[in-house]
């Protein structure tokens, strides 16, 4: 979640802090795009707008786990249009399962860290 999404959002990070070409030059984007996308969906929303334009997104947003991270499906957008950063605990995470998502997740949703 961005401040940038609006009203609600006051205290959420900006996504303009999280920009960091350089970083996301070293990434395997083809490797994280599937592990952002092939995780378990928990939860679908209308879409947010574009953080950066403002401009209006369609389509909904879906919330999507790995029982221990919880992120959007948007993320990869954000990663390749914009250099967005992942945390570099969440990298380390997903290279440590060789960017392969866990099959099932019966987790607590409260207990995850959102980026």
């Amino acid at each position: 979640m961005w401040k940038e999404y609006g009203e609600g959002y006051e205290t959420c990070p900006s996504v303009k802090e999280f920009v960091d070409a350089d970083l996301v030059s070293t990434y395997s984007l083809n490797d994280i795009e599937k592990y952002l996308l092939n995780s378990q969906e928990l939860a679908a929303t209308s879409s947010y707008p574009d953080a950066f334009t403002g401009e209006i997104m369609f389509g909904s947003d879906t919330y999507i786990t790995d029982g221990v991270w919880l992120w959007l499906n948007n993320l990869p957008y954000y990663i390749k249009k914009y250099n967005v950063a992942i945390p570099k605990s969440f990298l380390e995470h997903i290279k440590n399962n060789n960017y392969i998502p866990v099959e099932e997740w019966t987790g607590d949703f409260q207990s995850l860290d959102f980026p």
